[in-house]
């Protein structure tokens, strides 16, 4: 089967044979594609075209040939066949394309349109779009447009936007996101979370570890719970009322380390419980505001004691 080809395609072939899979060749822009025995496809480069062998594989069970194809049929004359895996790797370049279709190189990337709430982000109290920023040097940021609580069918009690991402399982986590709060129907702070327990109609009593920072305050607020009841440490900070901040949060272990602009805020002891749950974003009260280059990482491999803290910062 030799699917649609590249417009551009320099063609060097690399021939792979799984024995648990597919015989395939893979036609690529001089980069290696690596097919394991589960069909995952690592994409180095541009993958150009397939050609894949048998279509349908009809073979005695013997160790060297079975499933070796796009479909399984091990009893052909029964009319049963199995469609496996590859058969969706090969049908990205064969039956969703024309011959002639052409990756864009990794300068082209496909922007978000406005108004849209982007992938992995998974709303719970009110709505985060992509929106236009004002400031041209931001592009594209993520709002909570939302200024005033809407009718719930939940308990109203204690609710404050907040949006989840990540994986319930997490523990370890090191996140970093630029805010800003406009100063028309701005809200009056924005936070970053890790180890979130709840969402849904029970965000209200979410626990985790949150960082709250109130720029018309000059605060800082560091809580275990999302209603801010369990404040585990708090104080002064020096940030923009009307400009972008950088905030920082993470935690290790029983240990959560805090910035704000890179300036350390906090070294602190945190509780044990939650141990694990989602990283969230949100915002202190109803009201506009943005988020911008948001990352996340595991802060398995991060070393607290070289993190710079506040109390480092006091002895200087």
């Amino acid at each position: 089967m030799d699917t649609s080809v590249d417009g551009n395609c320099a063609v060097k072939e690399l021939s792979v044979y799984t024995p648990s899979s597919i015989a395939t060749t893979f036609v690529v822009n001089f980069h290696l594609v690596v097919l394991n025995g589960d069909f995952s496809l690592i994409l180095y480069s541009t993958h150009c075209s397939t050609i894949s062998w048998n279509l349908i594989a009809s073979y005695y069970e013997f160790p060297l040939f079975p499933r070796n194809g796009l479909m399984t049929a091990e009893s052909p004359w029964s009319g049963h066949f199995v469609v496996e895996s590859p058969i969706w790797i090969t049908a990205h370049t064969s039956q969703f394309n024309k011959p002639g279709w052409k990756y864009l190189s990794h300068d082209h990337g496909v922007r978000y349109p406005e108004n849209v709430e982007p992938s992995l982000f998974a709303q719970q109290v009110g709505v985060f779009e992509t929106r236009k920023s004002e400031d041209l040097s931001h592009g594209m940021v993520l709002t909570q447009v939302v200024t005033y609580p809407p009718i719930y069918w939940c308990i109203l009690n204690l609710v404050f936007p907040i949006d989840l991402i990540g994986n319930f399982s997490w523990t370890d986590i090191s996140v970093t996101v630029e805010t800003q709060i406009p100063k028309v129907s701005g809200s009056s702070g924005t936070f970053v979370a890790v180890r979130v327990d709840q969402g849904g109609c029970n965000a209200w009593e979410a626990k985790g570890i949150f960082l709250f920072i109130l720029p018309d305050h000059q605060k800082f607020v560091l809580a275990n719970d999302l209603s801010r009841t369990k404040v585990i440490k708090e104080g002064s900070v020096n940030v923009s009322t009307n400009g972008w901040n950088n905030i920082s949060l993470t935690v290790k272990k029983s240990t959560a380390v805090g910035s704000v602009n890179g300036v350390p805020l906090f070294t602190t002891t945190i509780p044990s419980k939650p141990s694990n749950g989602f990283v969230a974003i949100g915002t202190y009260s109803y009201g506009i505001a943005n988020f911008d280059n948001f990352k996340m990482m595991s802060s398995k491999d991060i070393d607290i004691s070289k993190l710079k803290t506040s109390q480092e910062l006091y002895y200087l």
